[in-house]
């Protein structure tokens, strides 16, 4: 087993640091996922969080909450959907029922997939 360290920094306040550490096993697969990464990181690229699903400056919990509430109103203002839920706090169990709700809106059923990445 084989150990990497990443210390990533946050490029609009670069003093902002974090550590991660991965053990990596010895197998080939490790090791040609192990090569793209390294490739990646030589490029010193900066990398968009996938946290949110939004590129935001900001990303605190109303922020996201309301850009999530703009997305459901958009589409239920756009009839062939409606999703009852309203973004009022983050859990577990809301984030599956949301989930569900965009996994059915890119399923072939509704073919709007386009149309749902625009509109939020």
């Amino acid at each position: 087993m084989f150990t990497i360290e990443i210390t990533f920094k946050n490029i609009l306040a670069p003093s902002q640091m974090r550590c991660l550490t991965w053990e990596l096993y010895n197998h080939e697969a490790a090791f040609v996922w192990f090569k793209l990464l390294n490739q990646e990181l030589k490029k010193n690229s900066s990398f968009q969080t996938r946290f949110s699903g939004f590129v935001l400056s900001s990303k605190n919990t109303v922020t996201l909450l309301s850009r999530l509430n703009h997305c459901i109103d958009t589409i239920n203002l756009d009839g062939r959907y409606h999703i009852n839920e309203v973004a009022s706090e983050f859990s577990q169990e809301f984030s599956n029922r949301i989930q569900h709700h965009f996994e059915i809106l890119n399923s072939k059923r509704y073919s709007i997939k386009t149309w749902t990445f625009t509109c939020c």
